[in-house]
């Protein structure tokens, strides 16, 4: 018969054993920012999308200034454009995503007046797209765009805004220029407004204007 100290002594070799084989079972972890969420998990804002994203089903506002139906100018906007660095590519990639070409080209002109470079904090190229950022949206959205060429920066900064719309369901040009300067997080979180982000806000609705981003290049206002 087993004595009281023997039963003692099985009982934990037993919990040991259960120890030992549940540690040896593969764990899934928790997806993050920079990890693949298994397709049967619901992933919340900031981790990627169970599926691949697609930036035609994401509707930019009908009465949204940053929707290209809702140009204000009778010319065409390539002709607007006239003298702006990467005109044709703002015209061609606001086409395929709806987006009005002149909050691109004024995105453009308040990050770097469209001069590409690379900034303190690693964003890059003359829509100073961070080279994580552009890893999440083309992975999320299936694309392959470096942010160093300007058409594909251009592209990768359209499909942030579209991401942005998806997100937070405004078409403000004012919001969506806090978030691409301050990012998701900044209006996830509700942080208070700093004072770049303060004058991207106000800048990038200001030089949608194509006659305002005109005299700021030509050196007439600021």
């Amino acid at each position: 018969m087993m004595t009281k100290n023997e039963a003692i002594v099985g009982g934990l070799i037993a919990v040991l054993v259960a120890v030992v084989v549940a540690l040896s079972q593969p764990t899934t972890p928790t997806p993050g920012p920079g990890s693949a969420a298994p397709v049967e998990q619901t992933t919340p804002i900031g981790t990627d999308p169970v599926e691949v994203l697609d930036a035609s089903e994401v509707s930019v506002p009908e009465s949204s200034p940053v929707n290209l139906a809702t140009d204000p100018t009778e010319a065409p906007p390539i002709e607007n454009l006239a003298g702006i660095p990467f005109a044709e590519e703002f015209v061609s990639v606001g086409e395929r995503y709806g987006l009005s070409p002149f909050f691109l080209a004024a995105l453009a002109s308040c990050e770097t007046d469209f001069i590409a470079r690379t900034s303190s904090a690693g964003a890059t190229g003359v829509m100073q797209i961070l080279p994580a950022t552009a890893g999440d949206l083309n992975r999320w959205y299936g694309t392959d765009l470096d942010p160093e060429i300007p058409v594909e920066g251009i592209e990768l900064a359209a499909i942030y805004t579209i991401e942005s719309i998806r997100r937070f369901d405004n078409g403000d040009p004012a919001v969506l220029a806090r978030a691409y300067n301050a990012g998701w997080g900044a209006i996830e979180r509700d942080l208070t407004i700093q004072a770049e982000t303060a004058r991207h806000m106000d800048c990038v609705p200001g030089r949608m204007d194509p006659d305002v981003l005109r005299a700021h290049m030509n050196g007439t206002t600021s």
